[in-house]
């Protein structure tokens, strides 16, 4: 195993446990349980995801109607720039969180 796969599945392990850590308490806005306050309802990074009138499936309708929620978190390493998540519930949890400020 070369060094690069190592260290890939060590920060993969790592990653899973931070998360499976997460999963053992409540959120305090959703049923689902999550770490309380980090849950992504209350990341900076959540953005509503609005329809377009010329979508052909997904998302179609009007502007002012929401379709679900993107994470815009960009990564240490910028590999994901431009990029987006998309998530059909406002919440859930990752090791990226950063608290909304308003």
């Amino acid at each position: 195993m070369s060094t690069n796969q190592k260290n890939n599945a060590e920060t993969k392990t790592t990653q899973s446990s931070a998360v499976n850590a997460f999963v053992s308490l409540p959120c305090d806005k959703d049923d689902r349980k999550v770490l309380p306050g980090l849950c992504c309802c209350n990341c900076k990074w959540q953005m509503k995801l609005m329809c377009h009138p010329w979508n052909e499936n997904f998302c179609k309708g009007q502007i002012s109607e929401q379709c679900g929620w993107i994470c815009t978190v960009q990564y240490p390493d910028g590999s994901n720039k431009k990029e987006a998540t998309f998530m059909d519930s406002q919440h859930g949890v990752c090791e990226l969180h950063e608290e909304r400020s308003n």
